[in-house]
């Protein structure tokens, strides 16, 4: 009463006159600190229990964790998260999603409150949702829609179980949600237990439902079974068309998506912007892929699709891809969608895979001139051009005035680039200093970068700081045992 009320000394003036407490009574006087923010004193009470002789139970464990909050309750925290495991609570679900909550409170380690999650024999909804919080607040955006997502797949096949005990049976429209949501989660095992119900039901021949099953097994790495459902569906659409196509894009399965397209035509199917991406984006430097997009091209001139933004940027990228540098400029001069930063960034892009930095900084300055602003592919481009050419000057020239004159914040990419290009150069103290400097942490990636220019160049200790950065990375040790070896070799010769 006096702890519900406020009256938190009272009520510990009470607990302090009890002479056989027990652990309800413990629960009571931490519930109440915990009630009106006194978290000190919740831990006190709570390290008491055992000099008393009473062992804590989940309710002691639950008000406790409720009395961590910010920065300061995760030490708090993580001890209590500790005596939970020792006391046999790290299964139940009640007392692990508390230790979410907590985690997401104080913004503690993603990854210990992942462990938690993981740990979890059964999750519910409240579980799914603290989950999702932490790495909402730690800003891991991608990690929290991810999971999100898994909490409706279980969800929803948790509802199909349910239906199936009551013999009732989910329509087209529910089993192509429910697939769907397996192809952006990879769920593959997920998506053929919903396959065979599927298959009972006879839908796996309806277009909607096997062109989205298509998709899923060619998303997940199954062509097999993916040709297997698409061969079935009857009455084929563009849709289902182009799930197939996809699906050997998805895998570089040029001649067999050029093969679909081709079917799909004499079928009498049109394109859309979708398929013609797909088609175009698997086409490289082999021999054949060159005339392959060309009579793509063809096919859809004066139909308006090559003046698509999209389909347009694929046209160039294709035939910059294929060594055909002049086509993809002169398709770029003759489209009259000059206002679209997307296609100068293509072909500034084509002209910096073949190492024309200056006609790359020159694009770039005329896409200026256009007024437009540069995305970020567009800066990777020049300096990926500049990195090619080994022209550190120039480089590091022009990004110091990307940076002042366009008050550009550069991306992680663009550091990248930079990094790279002062490796190769063997200018690796002003890498490490970019390292440093710049405002995103360095991850695994640019620690491997400047490490693989210590092998380059022998730099043996700058190399061991590198390495020292990626201690669950062997691939490092290896490499930095390399620099030492021929540092050793050189000293012996």
């Amino acid at each position: 009463m006096y702890g519900k009320c406020g009256k938190v000394d009272e009520a510990r003036r009470v607990f302090e006159a009890i002479l056989d407490r027990n652990v309800f009574s413990w629960n009571l006087m931490i519930a109440a600190y915990a009630r009106h923010g006194h978290s000190r004193d919740a831990w006190e009470v709570f390290r008491r229990i055992d000099l008393e002789g009473v062992k804590p139970s989940r309710v002691t464990f639950l008000g406790v964790l409720d009395s961590c909050n910010g920065a300061r309750g995760l030490a708090a925290g993580l001890e209590i998260h500790a005596r939970m495991v020792e006391g046999g609570f790290e299964s139940d679900v009640v007392a692990c999603t508390a230790l979410l909550n907590m985690y997401g409170r104080c913004s503690g380690d993603a990854r210990a409150a992942r462990a938690v999650f993981d740990g979890m024999e059964v999750r519910d909804l409240v579980s799914w949702n603290a989950i999702v919080v932490v790495y909402s607040q730690k800003a891991q955006c991608e990690e929290a829609v991810k999971l999100y997502r898994q909490m409706l797949l279980q969800a929803a096949l948790e509802v199909l179980e349910i239906m199936r005990a009551q013999r009732v049976e989910l329509d087209r429209v529910g089993y192509t949600s429910v697939i769907d949501t397996c192809t952006s989660l990879g769920a593959l095992e997920e998506g053929r237990r919903i396959h065979s119900q599927i298959a009972k039901q006879g839908l796996e021949t309806d277009v909607a439902v096997g062109s989205a099953l298509v998709n899923m097994y060619g998303k997940c790495g199954d062509l097999e079974d993916a040709r297997a459902v698409f061969a079935g569906i009857e009455g084929k659409d563009r849709c289902a068309w182009t799930s197939m196509l996809g699906a050997y894009a998805q895998h570089g399965d040029g001649d067999r998506a050029f093969q679909v397209f081709q079917t799909m035509d004499l079928e009498g199917e049109k394109s859309d912007p979708i398929t013609l991406i797909s088609v175009l984006s698997v086409c490289s430097d082999k021999s054949s892929a060159l005339s392959q997009g060309k009579a793509i091209h063809s096919s859809i001139s004066g139909s308006g699709l090559e003046l698509d933004g999209l389909v347009a940027t694929a046209l160039i990228d294709m035939y910059a891809t294929c060594g055909s540098l002049r086509t993809a400029r002169n398709f770029f001069d003759a489209i009259q969608a000059k206002g679209d930063v997307v296609l100068w960034s293509a072909i500034i892009s084509g002209y910096s895979q073949h190492g024309d930095w200056e006609e790359s900084t020159t694009l770039f300055r005329l896409m200026q001139l256009e007024g437009l602003e540069p995305d970020n592919r567009t800066i990777t481009s020049v300096l990926s051009a500049f990195s090619h050419g080994g022209l550190v000057d120039q480089a590091t020239e022009w990004f110091g005035t990307m940076v002042e004159a366009c008050d550009m914040k550069p991306a992680i990419d663009h550091y990248m680039c930079l990094i790279d290009l002062l490796g190769r150069a063997g200018c690796l103290e002003a890498a490490e200093l970019v390292m440093k400097r710049m405002p995103c942490k360095a991850d695994t990636v640019a620690w491997t970068t400047l490490l693989g220019s210590c092998t380059t160049h022998g730099d043996v200790h700058r190399g061991a700081r590198a390495a020292g950065q990626m201690r669950d990375d062997s691939g490092a040790y290896v490499s930095l045992r390399n620099i030492c070896i021929e540092q050793s070799q050189a000293r012996r010769s």
